[in-house]
């Protein structure tokens, strides 16, 4: 290993501290019923995915729901492409298909559909802890960018990371 540093689980070297601020996130939120943000910012190749996957993987194995996208710079133009990366995939989609077509019909109307997206994701926190990951945001859609800046104050009192 040459440097003596430890690596971490995921092969991660030198970031014990993000990871520990990501842990006391992952624990908090659920023990507070408050919300929580993280933000995970640098230079291209320096670990944030990694980071991002190793928050992913603690938040499940803490009861979280989880739903993790990519934002896609080809998909930049299509309104909340973006946050539908993350709330419409993996094993237990955070909303139905369906559900997220009726909130993107309305997607003129930008702050009723941070309210029942807010809404929805708070009912999914009504049955665990929820965290909602989105990799690559600098591509995310105008509209998914709005809402990603709404939902955190909207959503400060319910277990949402």
């Amino acid at each position: 290993m040459g440097s003596g540093e430890p690596l971490t689980r995921s092969g991660l070297r030198g970031r014990e501290a993000e990871l520990a601020e990501l842990h006391a996130l992952i624990t908090a939120v659920p023990r507070t019923g408050s919300g929580g943000l993280a933000l995970i910012q640098g230079e291209p190749g320096i670990g944030k995915t990694t980071l991002l996957a190793e928050a992913v993987t603690t938040a499940r194995a803490a009861g979280f729901s989880v739903g993790l996208g990519k934002a896609d710079e080809l998909y930049h133009i299509v309104p909340l492409s973006s946050l539908a990366a993350s709330v419409l995939h993996g094993e237990q989609p955070l909303l139905s298909g369906d559900a997220f077509a009726d909130l993107a019909r309305n997607q003129d109307q930008r702050i009723w559909l941070v309210e029942r997206l807010a809404e929805a994701i708070e009912a999914r926190a009504g049955s665990a802890p929820v965290l909602i990951g989105l990799d690559d945001v600098q591509w995310a859609d105008p509209l998914s960018r709005f809402a990603l800046r709404q939902l955190p104050a909207r959503l400060r009192t319910s277990p949402v990371l």
